[in-house]
């Protein structure tokens, strides 16, 4: 979750795998879809795409954007909701016939399409 930022983190090359929201803003800060912000090469479970050249790269840009998620990030006291039936309805209902618009968080212009394996480190 980042939190008033006002950009500048570079998340490159990281893996994002198992979570009930993958990136999450809050505060007033310009942190969502800043142009200081570098989302490069990063492994999405959630990424919905193809490599057909099979260069390990996603042939379209991974965006995410915040639809009814935008409840609970800008009213804390939702979050009580989160994950809920109703929210899951909501969000449903708002990708299939959008009431508002919803707001651009990231946007990784070369996803990784394979999960990068682990190595340790000594």
């Amino acid at each position: 979750m980042f939190n008033s930022e006002t950009g500048g983190n570079n998340m490159i090359d990281n893996t994002f795998e198992g979570n009930l929201t993958q990136v999450a803003y809050g505060g007033h800060g310009d942190n969502n879809n800043s142009p200081k912000n570098v989302w490069r090469g990063n492994y999405w479970d959630d990424y919905q795409g193809f490599d057909r050249n099979a260069d390990g790269v996603g042939d379209k840009t991974h965006e995410l954007y915040a639809y009814a998620d935008q409840i609970w990030m800008e009213l804390p006291i939702a979050r009580f909701f989160r994950s809920s039936p109703v929210m899951e309805l909501l969000d449903f209902l708002e990708r299939l016939a959008p009431f508002s618009t919803p707001d651009l968080i990231l946007r990784d212009e070369k996803p990784r399409f394979v999960k990068p394996e682990r190595t340790a480190r000594s």
